[in-house]
């Protein structure tokens, strides 16, 4: 799938301008922007509504336009739905969010500590484990992960999205606002739109990184405020080339946002568990039971008189992703044995 990656991309663009905020219709549409932007709950919907791939005709063969046709498919519908709530007093955040995709809801949740600059993300990840079957062998040791959250500060999880830190756009969004033509804003009834280039959402973000924006060919979001209902709907259409096939996507994008004085609860200490924790547990290697681990050392023993220094040294780098610490610890000390025989 990592011929669709820019798709994911397009999620940062929704996010800066959904924040957002002649005759004078880009003061009003500035002014709705700011409005929304300071509403502290509401939700949202970003829908694929399709995707078209075009390998030309010249040298796709029919097993691959049958393979394209399937792939369109089965994106097209895939949609990312989820609420949010900013406590107004603590600046905490709370955001709920379900993948549905390929006949399957996948459901997340997370939080953000805005004292403490840190991040709390749903543990339980088996849900997801259908897609990975190396994921499935891991997620099953982590014990009682329902209803706990994996801890992170806001530089661990930067560096797990390939950023090392923030940078704030070079203007603020009334500027912004400000510096596009009077006449490409249009009003319809209570509608207020302006699309929005390429060009415009790169000078927007042009102290971002890695927003992956160059990679596309075009973008357009056709972006439409309510001003009735204060709410906001997004057209986005991207293009991009990749491996000598043009993909051309159409999303829509629905937000919803309203004010309230909900609070925001953390989860207690007890339900954190430390990313460096959470890592180590579905990254080490599936344990070898005792049974296994005895035929491993019988086999070290009936084959001593072959093995030397260089083919010890092979044995342990081999075991050394399939065993504990313990268990390593075991095999070193056969080996390490067998040689000091050897030698006496």
């Amino acid at each position: 799938m990592r011929k669709y990656g820019f798709i994911v991309g397009l999620l940062l663009v929704l996010s800066v301008i959904s924040g957002c905020g002649g005759a004078n219709l880009q003061e009003e549409y500035q002014a709705e922007l700011q409005k929304q932007a300071k509403m502290n709950s509401g939700t949202f919907e970003l829908v694929i509504d399709s995707v078209s791939i075009d390998a030309g005709d010249k040298d796709s063969s029919i097993e691959d336009k049958m393979m394209f046709d399937v792939i369109e498919k089965q994106l097209r519908g895939v949609s990312l739905t989820g609420s949010y709530q900013v406590d107004k007093k603590t600046k905490n955040q709370y955001v709920k969010l379900q993948l549905d995709a390929l006949g399957q809801k996948l459901p997340l949740d997370f939080y953000s500590n805005h004292q403490a600059k840190e991040l709390y993300i749903n543990a339980a990840l088996q849900q997801f484990a259908q897609f990975n079957s190396d994921l499935s062998a891991h997620t099953q040791r982590i014990e009682n992960s329902e209803g706990k959250y994996i801890s992170m500060t806001q530089k661990e999880a930067l560096k797990a999205i390939g950023q090392k830190g923030l940078a704030a756009p070079k203007t603020t969004i009334s500027d912004f606002i400000e510096t596009l033509e009077k006449d490409t804003f249009k009003k319809d009834g209570d509608k207020l739109t302006h699309r929005f280039t390429k060009k415009e959402i790169q000078n927007y973000l042009s102290k971002q990184k890695n927003t992956d924006l160059e990679k596309l060919e075009s973008l357009s979001i056709d972006l439409t405020l309510d001003t009735k209902e204060h709410t906001k709907q997004g057209k986005i259409t991207a293009k991009s080339t990749n491996d000598d096939a043009s993909y051309t996507v159409k999303m829509t994008m629905n937000q919803k946002p309203k004010n309230n004085d909900t609070s925001v609860q953390l989860p207690k200490k007890e339900a954190l568990i430390p990313i460096e924790k959470f890592l180590k547990e579905v990254t080490s290697p599936t344990q070898v039971d005792d049974e296994a681990m005895a035929r491993v050392l019988k086999n070290i023993e009936d084959e001593k008189e072959v093995i030397d220094a260089e083919s010890a040294e092979k044995i342990k780098e081999t075991y050394r992703q399939y065993l504990n610490d313990e268990q390593y610890q075991q095999v070193v000390q056969a080996l390490d044995k067998v040689l000091a025989e050897k030698k006496e």
